[in-house]
């Protein structure tokens, strides 16, 4: 069995991420799902010379992130950054991935 574990609730960086959960015996990292973030091949590295894998990412929706907000303006801003996210995670191998009102997709 493999396990993962998510890192949006902790203000850490990456690299801290990865080495602390790499020294748990995780598997595989659920990443925050913001692209601007992130440099794809930086955490590709990372996540190599740690050996994990990304599970998934996930965009949360959190003050001007929404996308029940009664603004169309700050739906489309939302909807611009998991776009962007669906064609910046598969880069760092990334399996699942969850972008809406919910958790879960």
């Amino acid at each position: 069995m493999e396990i993962a574990i998510h890192n949006w609730m902790r203000a850490e960086s990456i690299e801290t991420t990865l080495t602390r959960i790499a020294g748990l015996g995780y598997d595989k990292i659920e990443i925050q799902g913001s692209p601007e973030l992130y440099d794809t091949t930086h955490v590709l590295r990372l996540l190599k010379s740690h050996h994990l894998t990304c599970w998934g990412a996930v965009t949360l929706m959190l003050e001007d992130r929404n996308l029940l907000a009664k603004d169309i303006a700050q739906r489309k801003k939302i909807s611009s950054i998991c776009q962007r996210r669906y064609t910046h995670d598969p880069s760092i191998g990334r399996q699942h991935g969850v972008c809406g009102a919910g958790y879960s997709w």
